[in-house]
């Protein structure tokens, strides 16, 4: 499994640098995404994972689909990608690519978990204390989950802060028992 991420984010990494060179990486982006869409048919997978189906049928499947859609060049990547049998790492490319994406443009993805509705001055609290702890421009997507009662939870990549009505009584309860 290793062995894939590493692929995945050799292939990301050339993608953002082919990108890049070329001024046109939100359109990589855009094109990575639609890839990760037609790439995600579980039909289409499995005709370009057969192998006794040739290349060149392959080939001429994926151009109908996305020549309309994609930039020359992201429609050969997408062609590489089919050729070299990596459509099921379609995915771990577009997340690396994002996440090359994010660090180049200083910025990170928060989720903020609330029990109810959030106005926007708290939303925009929210995110100016994410920014001051991060330095990155943060781009928050707010969940609601009634279950959590009250405060809020907010998730930046691998870090959680949790500042819920719910772990607060959980914790409470811990320390009532012991």
């Amino acid at each position: 499994m290793a062995l894939k991420g590493a692929i995945a984010k050799r292939y990301a990494e050339a993608a953002f640098s082919i990108a890049k060179e070329n001024n046109a990486v939100e359109q990589w982006l855009q094109d990575l995404t639609f890839l990760n869409d037609i790439y995600s048919n579980h039909q289409l997978q499995f005709i370009l994972s057969e192998p006794k189906v040739q290349f060149s049928v392959k080939e001429a499947i994926i151009r109908d689909i996305a020549a309309k859609r994609m930039s020359p060049m992201a429609l050969n990547f997408a062609l590489l990608i089919a050729e070299h049998n990596l459509v099921s790492l379609t995915p771990a490319i577009l997340r690396d690519f994002t996440g090359i994406y994010d660090e180049a443009k200083n910025q990170a993805h928060a989720v903020i978990t609330s029990a109810a509705e959030l106005d926007s001055e708290t939303i925009t609290a929210l995110r100016d204390y994410v920014k001051q702890h991060t330095g990155k421009n943060i781009i928050l997507t707010q969940e609601i989950d009634p279950s959590i009662l009250g405060g809020v939870i907010v998730r930046i990549g691998d870090t959680l802060i949790d500042a819920s009505v719910l772990r607060k009584l959980k914790l409470l309860r811990e320390s009532i028992a012991n």
